[in-house]
């Protein structure tokens, strides 16, 4: 008996030497770490695949510092993955790919969306169902007028963004201009936007032209705008909406000194490599360019060049980017993927400068960014897109006014 009781105290020795040395809790093994697994929604298929590309571009690199760093390790080091969900560039089918992502793939978190109709109706879903709903990209000012408790949005707002279109114009003397966007919620609310800001800089909207959601033919919106005579527009469009329009301008001889494009257009590469030289003098509101000296720039444009070996980056990767790198930072702070936890964690970020210029703060009822205000200018000159404006970000000066199509 004495000899049996002195071999369970040898054997009870060893496994608690065994356990110290691996770093385990006497208590017992603990579960394996796993990857915390976050549901993407981008438009993969579709006429808004390219920047769908683009955006998960940004997610990926992002997720690769994360991981080569550590991971989080308020979660015991756990690796974070995507479970991607194709939304379409449809609002119904990003509806039904959320109800997915939560019930069948259970991911704790949901992010990605880029476009405001898709956003609208996914995190309507998300919020339902209690599960955080992570922004970085859909600008549409609604969505954080909706009183949602897990939605969040690091990204500039609409306000913030068209208006920039506006202010850009207006510091350069233009008065005199015309403003252009398609009939949904977030041409609308483009439109509005223009025109609000314009009236605050005393400048005269000759013409306000709406066009439907992905056309065949801009005809009659360039005749329209002929006969307006702007000096200046400021466009809301997507990119294959953005190269039909420029093609036609010159087809039907629509000449502006200045065209100031919002919602991805000139700021796509996919703008330039369709249009050639056409793309040159256009410009677009971005909120980052790799031109840009801004924290973690040089760091960032180096790893997607590497990684991806095409164009330097710019509007859409960006954004996805510093997202994914705060929602990593909440996360650390939540030690946990309980939504609440989330929540808290989410409203304690206080982040002074990142990528874009500014930092990121949630308002406490709106849950929206209270230092994203403001957005860059980027135009094309000779093939390459560079930031013109605001002067402290700026690389080269704005070439205004374009030259005429026949003077080309």
């Amino acid at each position: 008996m004495k000899d049996n009781i002195s071999v369970s105290k040898k054997l009870t020795i060893s496994v608690i030497v065994v356990i110290l040395l691996i770093g385990l809790p006497i208590g017992g093994l603990t579960k394996e770490v796993k990857d915390v697994k976050i549901g993407l929604l981008l438009p993969m298929t579709g006429p808004m695949s390219s920047l769908g590309e683009l955006n998960k571009r940004g997610f990926d690199l992002a997720v690769e510092k994360i991981n080569r760093e550590g991971g989080i390790k308020s979660l015991g080091g756990a690796k974070i993955g995507f479970v991607l969900a194709d939304s379409q560039s449809d609002p119904k089918v990003a509806a039904s790919e959320t109800e997915k992502l939560i019930a069948i793939s259970k991911v704790p978190i949901i992010t990605g969306s880029y476009a405001g109709s898709l956003c609208i109706t996914a995190s309507a879903i998300a919020e339902r169902h209690k599960i955080p709903y992570w922004e970085v990209s859909a600008i549409t000012d609604v969505l954080t007028e909706r009183g949602f408790k897990y939605f969040f949005r690091t990204i500039v707002n609409t306000t913030g963004y068209c208006g920039t279109a506006i202010d850009f114009l207006n510091a350069l003397g233009y008065k005199k201009i015309a403003t252009m966007a398609e009939d949904t919620i977030m041409g609308v609310t483009a439109n509005k936007v223009f025109q609000t800001r314009a009236k605050e800089h005393g400048m005269e909207v000759l013409q306000v032209v709406t066009f439907p959601h992905s056309p065949t033919t801009f005809n009659s919106e360039i005749l329209k705008l002929k006969l307006a005579k702007p000096q200046a527009l400021a466009v809301a469009q997507f990119t294959n909406d953005a190269i039909l329009f420029v093609k036609q301008m010159k087809e039907l001889g629509l000449n502006v000194d200045l065209i100031a494009g919002t919602y991805g257009g000139p700021s796509d590469p996919q703008y330039a490599k369709a249009l050639g030289e056409l793309a040159d003098y256009t410009c677009g509101v971005t909120v980052y360019n790799w031109d840009m000296q801004t924290k973690g720039s040089k760091e960032f444009v180096n790893n997607y060049l590497e990684k991806y070996q095409q164009e330097k980056p710019g509007l859409h990767p960006s954004y996805c980017y510093m997202g994914m790198l705060a929602l990593a930072e909440v996360l650390e702070r939540a030690g946990s993927l309980d939504a609440d936890k989330i929540v808290e964690a989410a409203l304690k970020t206080d982040i002074p400068e990142t990528l874009t210029g500014y930092g990121i703060k949630f308002d406490p009822k709106t849950h929206h960014n209270i230092r994203a205000t403001y957005a860059s200018v980027v135009q094309w000159q000779k093939g390459e897109l560079v930031t013109v404006w605001p002067e402290r970000f700026a690389s080269k000066k704005v070439i205004s006014p374009m030259p005429k199509w026949k003077d080309r």
